[in-house]
């Protein structure tokens, strides 16, 4: 009996530490390194880059970094600078809550990590990729000499036909690259053979230094309806957006992906066109199953800290059936928008978006009629203090009138109309 409960308390406390989040990622990096975080768990809230910094020691450091989430795992990379100081450094992730087991938990996460006093042989700025169209890196050599880089594919799932690459717009065949001491090239990869969705590992690799970049493909070859007059059986609701909002400032906003079929949709993917990406994050890139009549609220949060203008699209798609919302942002210093009525919703309509957030169509005109009732019932108002000014006040300084109150019982008056004069005693003149 006694063995029996001390087995039944072990499980209990240890059932909720086997789901709870599992890191993966190389507690050594050296300058120059691209650090690189997968994270396996389940987040209450999407996980953000507002929800993450990094810290060396006590302080806090500012790093390149962006995080996206790909099918049930997140990736998180930071590009660790070749000037970095070597030291102890720690990813944090705060205010987003994940499951243990059956537990919320809310403490921060810290994921330890050093920098040591060596120097990578190459550096990438990117550390993983989720698009549908062609897409590039850059490489750089951080060593005294020339180095050799390996380019190679590990396909995970989905299309197999491998990407070819480029540089110096020269197809390689061979996968690989030399670099002089410095030297920096742009490897652009063409998804033209890319017909089915798919998930992948590109590796590039050099004799002491190798990098491991997650990417995913959405396939650019299949039905995409933008009209949503075309038949589908999904679409986007608002059809697009285009708005203005100011540097420094997160901005969230809420696109639906609406079921206009009559069956239940299953494994929608979401993707941000590459140009979006470092100004903009979905709260989520899947929906598992949608059913019929019914939309899928997802939020987007937009951010950016110098002013900029940038355009792309958000693709939702299915197995043979993909939509697209065009996407036009500008970010201006200080820009505050216009006041907007409550009854204009921005997207309830599904209508076009403006900057500033405002519906077009009778925003304008009904705003200039409620300014006009406004200074009619004031007008009004000051008419109405003004008359009960006057009626009051003139009333209660109105003048005695003498002569009226003789004719009312006081003073008798004469023929003339005036007062007699008063008659004396001769008895009493003497006396005087």
């Amino acid at each position: 009996m006694k063995k029996s409960g001390l087995l039944f308390i072990l499980i209990l406390f240890v059932i909720p530490f086997i789901s709870a989040n599992e890191y993966f990622y190389n507690t050594e990096i050296k300058k120059g390194e691209t650090f690189l975080v997968t994270i396996d768990g389940n987040f209450v809230d999407s996980l953000l880059p507002d929800n993450i910094d990094f810290y060396r020691g006590q302080v806090k450091v500012p790093l390149d970094y962006d995080v996206t989430k790909i099918d049930d795992l997140y990736y998180i990379y930071a590009l660790i600078s070749d000037q970095a100081q070597s030291g102890n450094y720690s990813l944090r992730i705060k205010e987003v809550g994940y499951y243990k087991g059956s537990q919320i938990i809310e403490d921060e996460i810290r994921l330890n990590f050093t920098v040591l006093d060596s120097f990578a042989d190459f550096s990438i700025n990117k550390g993983f990729i989720s698009t549908n169209q062609d897409f590039s890196f850059k490489v750089q050599n951080l060593q005294e000499g020339r180095i050799q880089l390996q380019i190679n594919e590990e396909i995970l799932s989905g299309d197999t036909n491998p990407l070819e690459f480029s540089y110096d717009n020269l197809f390689n065949e061979s996968k690989s690259i030399i670099l002089k001491s410095g030297e920096e090239r742009e490897i652009i990869f063409d998804t033209t053979s890319i017909s089915k969705t798919t998930f992948r590992n590109i590796i590039v690799s050099s004799a002491q230094t190798a990098y491991t970049i997650p990417v995913f493909i959405f396939a650019n070859k299949t039905e995409v309806i933008t009209d949503p007059s075309q038949t589908s059986n999904f679409k986007f609701s608002p059809s697009d957006l285009n708005f203005t909002t100011s540097t420094d400032n997160k901005k969230t906003d809420y696109i639906y992906i609406v079921n206009t079929g009559k069956s239940k949709l299953e494994n929608i993917k979401i993707v941000l066109s590459e140009s979006l990406t470092p100004y903009v994050k979905l709260s989520t890139y899947k929906i598992s199953k949608l059913d019929s009549g019914s939309e899928a609220k997802v939020e987007m949060y937009t951010t950016s800290k110098s002013e900029s203008s940038v355009e792309g699209e958000i693709t939702a798609s299915m197995t043979n059936e993909t939509i697209i919302i065009p996407v036009k942002i500008s970010f201006v210093k200080g820009y505050v928008p216009l006041p907007v009525n409550d009854t204009n919703s921005t997207y309830g309509g599904g209508g076009n978006v403006t900057p500033g957030g405002e519906d077009t169509g009778t925003s304008k005109s009904s705003f200039s009629l409620t300014k006009i009732i406004g200074w009619g019932l004031l007008i009004l108002v000051i008419l109405f203090l003004a008359w009960f000014y006057v009626k009051k006040y003139k009333k209660a300084k109105k003048k005695v009138d003498i002569l009226d109150i003789g004719e009312k019982g006081g003073l008798r008056r004469d023929s003339s109309g005036l007062p007699p004069r008063p008659t004396h005693n001769l008895l009493d003149l003497k006396r005087r």
